[in-house]
């Protein structure tokens, strides 16, 4: 019996060892293909960064030629990097453009209760009627979507708001007449819908949507064609950073 069980156990270690023995060689030989890898990947990198700086080169000495070409032509270089740098921001921009900030992804911020928003409400009905007939063109643009709805599409324009040609001053033309109005650059603005869209979604404390716009009536334009109503950028930022409890 005794001779059974050492020989038993020494046929068990011999299996052990036997098995570590083939692992440790399918370790080996898994690093070996690693590394082999990892050697062609490296040469394939290093013929890839040859080709880029053959091509950078080819790009530099073509630069240098046409700059050459431009100069022989009377052309200064301050004029050519004035032009690569307007060509950068995209034609017809100006240098101080500012876009609007993008649609953040997040959930849709609760209404704000019954009670506060039709105090909200009735305080601004007051200021509209005491202010006059333009400021209250503006709150119908900025009229808030009814309890329960979580997007409103208005037009572009609304059609109560007075053209440039109708020869009235809406309320972002205050103290500007005809001419200056239809000179007015309307790039540094936002599209009153895209607005809409922006304050609703970053709007996390939940304000009254007509006290918003009450508050923007003189940032909003008319642009040149009289067209579409446009947010100045200043102004809508402003508004975004009050409204939002997270920017």
């Amino acid at each position: 019996m005794d001779q059974d069980s050492d020989r038993k156990h020494s046929e068990r270690l011999a299996r052990i060892r036997e098995n570590q023995r083939k692992s440790r060689a399918k370790k080996q030989e898994y690093i070996r293909e690693l590394e082999q890898r990892l050697e062609t990947c490296k040469g394939e990198a290093k013929v890839d960064c040859i080709k880029y700086l053959l091509k950078l080169q080819a790009l530099e000495a073509e630069n240098g030629c046409l700059r050459e070409l431009l100069g022989t032509l009377d052309v200064s270089a301050e004029t050519i990097q004035e032009y690569l740098r307007s060509q950068a921001r995209g034609p017809g921009v100006a240098a101080d453009y500012k876009i609007a900030i993008p649609g953040l992804v997040r959930p849709a911020a609760p209404n704000a209760p019954r009670a506060s928003a039709s105090r909200s409400r009735s305080r601004t009905n007051q200021k509209s009627a005491s202010s006059g007939g333009s400021n209250h063109q503006v709150d119908q643009i900025g009229q808030a979507p009814n309890d329960g709805q979580t997007e409103v599409n208005l037009p572009y324009r609304d059609t109560n708001l007075e053209t440039p040609e109708s020869g009235t001053q809406s309320p972002a033309g205050e103290g500007l007449d005809v001419a200056d109005k239809k000179e007015m650059d309307t790039a540094d603005a936002t599209l009153h819908t895209k607005a809409h869209d922006l304050i609703c979604q970053y709007n996390t404390r939940g304000i009254d949507m007509d006290e918003i716009w009450q508050r923007l009536a003189p940032a909003i334009i008319v642009d040149r064609e009289g067209n579409c109503c446009r947010v100045q950028n200043q102004a809508l930022f402003q508004i975004l950073d009050e409204i939002s409890s997270e920017i």
